[in-house]
């Protein structure tokens, strides 16, 4: 598939030109996911990556919703196949922001499939290669060759305190894998959709937007964003259009590009009252976002019989 092109044609449509597709999820600092960070330290970012990214094409001063909070981990502790998933995963971005839409699509996909053939075997790092289970207890062979037996209840309360941080370290990755999972699937889903593979699309968009993803709001809200946008675009179905919007604004009610792409479709479908309350709290939201104040002006334009 070609992206560049599909790229120039696709926001020349008067329908899709404010749509949620015309923007870059992630900005280029969050894009880049394999922070060189030990797999023992608990540097903390909102939602998986630092969310400084926008849902649409404005940046949002909402506070974003802290929907998981998982460490970031430098890649190359991971085992192959997830390796090159991640190597992927950076490879997409980077294309991505410096505007090569169809090495970022490529890559995009690539990281997809690997995401998407891995076994709970090939998710665990290198250095998590040896947890203790939880039925061991964390007991070793040589505790019955102590001396007391309060040195056994010392020694034995430290391994179990150890299994049990590593344990959760693990648990810890595998959120995070998830989260990033869902991010590249995100970006992959777009592609698919700008390529005109909208029902695949939309299916991804939907699984992302699922309570139990492992996505985190920013992400769920964007997919189901798009996926409303592509019932509209390519489907004509209203229904499922606002359907998806509706879904969009229980995750996330303070969320100003729900309205603010919600009023748009309202806008086009001449219901102005709907548009117009959808736009202005878009505005009140984000007083400073100014494609939502030029649709609130239009839409005030067109109920005047402008």
């Amino acid at each position: 598939m070609f992206i560049q092109p599909i790229f120039n044609n696709f926001f020349s449509q008067p329908f899709l030109q404010f749509s949620a597709f015309a923007c870059n999820p992630f900005t280029v600092n969050s894009s880049q996911l394999s922070k060189h960070n030990s797999l023992t330290e608990t540097k903390t970012a909102v939602n998986g990556v630092t969310d400084d990214h926008p849902v649409s094409n404005m940046p949002s001063t909402t506070e974003v919703p802290n929907n998981n909070n998982p460490n970031q981990y430098d890649c190359t502790q991971f085992k192959e196949p997830l390796q090159s998933a991640f190597n992927n995963v950076n490879s997409a971005f980077d294309y991505m922001t410096k505007g090569d839409y169809q090495q970022s699509a490529d890559h995009a996909m690539k990281a997809v499939n690997l995401f998407e053939s891995l076994d709970d075997s090939e998710t665990i790092s290198k250095s998590n290669d040896n947890l203790i289970s939880p039925e061991s207890n964390g007991h070793n062979g040589n505790e019955n060759e102590l001396d007391s037996k309060e040195n056994n209840i010392v020694t034995t309360t430290s391994n179990n305190t150890d299994s049990l941080n590593k344990i959760k370290t693990n648990e810890s990755i595998q959120v995070y894998i998830k989260e990033v999972y869902n991010q590249i699937s995100l970006l992959h889903a777009t592609y698919q959709a700008l390529a005109g593979r909208s029902e695949e699309a939309k299916e991804r968009f939907q699984n992302i937007g699922m309570v139990d993803s492992g996505a985190s709001l920013v992400v769920r809200v964007n997919a189901l964003i798009k996926s409303a946008c592509l019932s509209m675009s390519v489907d004509q179905d209203v229904a499922a259009c606002l359907y998806d919007f509706q879904r969009a604004q229980n995750v996330w009610p303070e969320c100003p590009d729900v309205y603010l792409h919600r009023g748009q479709i309202n806008l086009l479908a001449d219901q102005l009252d709907e548009a117009l309350h959808d736009l202005n709290t878009a505005v009140k939201l984000k007083p400073e976002f100014s494609v939502a104040q030029v649709s609130s002006w239009l839409c005030l334009f067109v109920s005047f019989g402008g």
